[in-house]
């Protein structure tokens, strides 16, 4: 991630989140601050839990919670050491929903496996046995999932031989329960998914689309998928009932919403053509308008503090050449860093696995059917910093190529989630 270096600057016109318009109410859980919670005063409630705390303490209150501008209660230290923090709970003892959303159907509870010395066949059985498990699915749904699955080169948790683990399910486990957390709604029909907001939509307007809260196999706690390629991420979420995200799905579960197709793809302004030159023409003036004018700012609020996510990893010694021979994936469970989460609830759109989306060139392509996008930071952000990972930010013209094109990229810490269209 980028600290005060050029690569996190806005372009020419661009904007914070507080000069855009926002068409979504949210409410946030304690301990989860959202950009607009920064200098607000404490609820009743709060304060009557932390007096109540302080009593029971023998009128101590050294080890409470520190709640400043930036309300950081779950400490995010880079080392695999476990983290010990006090439990936030309301006076009745329980985190109340946000508003609109209730607790997914299926709440997950990682077990004590070693997932990340499993043999690539093993992860595999593990990963089918989570996702059957988590929702359910036909048993053509199961046998679509298992042929992607199955018949990947390297897709799973990373390579057992070099992949070490940053943090482990079980200090995950611990950190979230110390944290309040946004469970999914019950409107997106599907475990651990939110809503995604439009900023043009009416304040009785059902949603339009949802996003998986975590990177896949979408469930708080366990390891990202990695290595795998687009085309296989979209064959996942069509099997599970889901697609791809295009770009501004992602972009906008990530800051409080998204605008019109029009003004989030410009394809009025973009070169004509169907050729591959042309192709690459159109994506990189896209690109080039949108980059100019974005507005910047991070799932956890306009001010870039990247400690906030799973950063700070080290990539292998010998990955200098990118190969499933030489890259370990050292990543994070997901979920294990609770503040670095958007409004909307989705969390690690910084940090942990970059994520595989789709980018529509054209109205056409709409609905996860375009050109190959990767979106987010990675585990070993903090350690160099090759791009800027505001929630708006384009790439480049990286590795593109159809979604679906059987040789579609992939990499040891790429990742993807999915959309559901309601």
């Amino acid at each position: 991630m980028q600290g005060n270096s050029a690569v996190g600057t806005p372009g020419p016109g661009a904007t914070t989140r507080s000069n855009r318009t926002k068409n979504v109410q949210s409410e946030h859980h304690i301990g989860v601050a959202g950009p607009g919670d920064r200098t607000s005063s404490l609820p009743l409630d709060w304060l009557f839990a932390l007096v109540s705390s302080c009593i029971l303490l023998v009128l101590g209150c050294e080890d409470s919670p520190k709640r400043d501008n930036e309300t950081v209660l779950v400490p995010t230290p880079t080392s695999t050491a476990a983290t010990s923090v006090a439990p936030l709970v309301s006076p009745q003892g329980q985190a109340p929903a946000p508003l609109g959303q209730v607790p997914p159907s299926y709440s997950h509870q990682p077990d004590s496996l070693d997932v990340r010395s499993l043999d690539l066949s093993e992860q595999r059985a593990y990963l089918l046995g989570l996702v059957s498990k988590s929702q359910p699915l036909t048993s053509e749904s199961e046998a679509a999932l298992a042929q992607v699955v199955d018949g990947s080169e390297w897709l799973g948790f990373g390579n057992p031989r070099l992949s070490r683990a940053a943090l482990s399910r079980e200090e995950c486990v611990a950190r979230r329960a110390a944290a309040r957390v946004f469970p999914g709604d019950a409107r997106c029909q599907s475990p651990y998914m939110v809503p995604v907001p439009a900023r043009d939509a009416t304040p009785s307007e059902s949603p339009r689309v949802c996003i998986d809260q975590y990177e896949f196999p979408n469930l708080p706690c366990e390891y990202p998928v990695v290595w795998v390629r687009a085309a296989e991420a979209a064959k996942i979420c069509t099997a599970l009932g889901k697609r791809l995200c295009d770009a501004h799905e992602w972009e906008g579960a990530c800051s409080n919403g998204y605008e019109s197709l029009e003004q989030e793809y410009s394809w009025s302004q973009l070169p004509k053509g169907a050729s591959k030159e042309m192709v690459r023409q159109r994506r990189l003036t896209m690109e080039y308008l949108h980059n100019k004018t974005r507005e910047v700012s991070w799932a956890y609020g306009e001010t870039h503090e990247p400690r906030r996510c799973a950063i700070g990893s080290k990539k292998s010694e010998r990955c200098a050449i990118v190969d499933f021979s030489t890259c370990g994936t050292n990543n994070f469970p997901a979920g294990s860093f609770p503040e670095c989460v958007s409004e909307s609830g989705v969390y690690d759109q910084h940090g942990n696995a970059a994520e595989h989306m789709s980018i529509p060139l054209d109205p056409g392509d709409v609905g996860g059917r375009g050109w190959t996008e990767m979106k987010g930071s990675w585990f070993a952000f903090g350690a160099e910093e090759p791009h800027p990972d505001d929630c708006h930010w384009r790439a480049k013209n990286w590795h593109t190529t159809r979604v679906r094109e059987r040789e579609s990229h992939r990499n040891y810490h790429l990742g993807f989630r999915c959309c559901r269209d309601l």
